[in-house]
């Protein structure tokens, strides 16, 4: 394993969005883009900067990682089994910006950056 990579088969498409997140069904680490689109958006709509925390299991030689962000006061939880911390982030990233899209009603001025290639 390369480290960066999660904890399922290869071909498997780990994003939870439909398609891969608009990144043409490829998985969630090898598009490091939504941690940026958060930033954006944050930035955009006047929020605070959003805040990740991450969580370490598993033996020193093969750690797994889980990570959630906090944005608005609500928190987002990244999908499980990521063997790099930066990959369970952008996991976290990415949920977060989905269920933004789907409940917010964003300001006049505020839109979602669209992920469109990696």
């Amino acid at each position: 394993m390369d480290g960066a990579g999660m904890a399922t088969l290869p071909e498997a498409n780990t994003s939870p969005a439909p398609n891969g997140g608009g990144c043409g069904g490829i998985r969630v680490e090898n598009c490091y883009v939504f941690k940026s689109r958060l930033q954006e958006y944050a930035q955009k709509a006047g929020l605070m900067t959003p805040e990740y925390q991450t969580l370490k299991e598993g033996p020193s030689h093969e750690p797994i990682f889980k990570s959630s962000v906090v944005i608005n006061n609500t928190k987002y939880d990244s999908l499980p089994g990521f063997f790099s911390r930066k990959a369970a982030e952008q996991s976290a990233a990415e949920v977060a910006l989905m269920e933004i899209g789907k409940s917010v009603v964003l300001p006049t001025n505020a839109t979602i950056p669209a992920v469109v290639s990696c």
